[in-house]
């Protein structure tokens, strides 16, 4: 499948309407197959060049894939056409909204930093919605201490991976998802600012 996805990158990325056409490929996607996509779309595939048509599509299906999920978890999702300035998906529920951002890294970028992930930006594109939610691939968290766990702490902006969002489309059963999105405040007061640092306290690295 993974296959089949780039070859249609390949064919529509350069064409005007190719977010419409991935959308719409994927408009009827299925929970087991979203749930079988979801762990690989946070691979960005080598051969497409750096800041290529292909690679700002493969963002965007990202983006696709992460709105799908949040809505087969009980949000009304959808991601988001503005450029510029702005979250990827905005998801809500009645009781609360959510801006949620998607990233993708190539296997052979190891060394990575707090800008990569963009913290304070999603902070910021959050504005008056609730809760912020970044998904970044589990090994590309940093392994020990960084500054991103202390910031997405301090500004409540939930960190999880493409294996956890799978592991939610797996459960059998409608989960209240709400206590999720508020964990940066349960580690603020649980845990001091010297320990924040660390990763296994907040996406549950080992």
């Amino acid at each position: 499948m993974r296959q089949q996805i780039i070859d249609e990158i390949f064919k529509i990325a350069k064409l005007p309407n190719a977010f419409d056409l991935l959308e719409e490929k994927f408009k009827k996607l299925t929970k087991n197959d979203l749930a079988n996509q979801i762990v690989e779309v946070g691979i960005l595939p080598e051969f497409f060049d750096h800041s290529s048509s292909e690679e700002k599509i493969w963002s965007k299906y990202s983006d696709i894939l992460l709105a799908k999920t949040l809505s087969y978890l009980g949000l009304d999702a959808e991601v988001i056409r503005m450029r510029g300035n702005s979250a990827d998906v905005y998801a809500k529920t009645k009781n609360y909204s959510l801006v949620g951002d998607a990233k993708c890294f190539r296997l052979s970028r190891t060394a990575k930093n707090q800008k990569d992930f963009k913290i304070k930006a999603l902070d910021d594109w959050r504005r008056t919605d609730t809760y912020a939610v970044l998904v970044s691939p589990l090994y590309q968290y940093p392994a020990d201490k960084s500054q991103i766990y202390t910031q997405a702490i301090n500004k409540n902006v939930t960190l999880l991976s493409y294996t956890h969002l799978k592991l939610l489309l797996d459960t059998p059963f409608m989960i209240d998802l709400e206590p999720l999105w508020k964990v940066g405040n349960v580690l603020a007061g649980t845990y001091k600012n010297t320990e924040q640092q660390r990763g296994n306290i907040f996406i549950g690295k080992n």
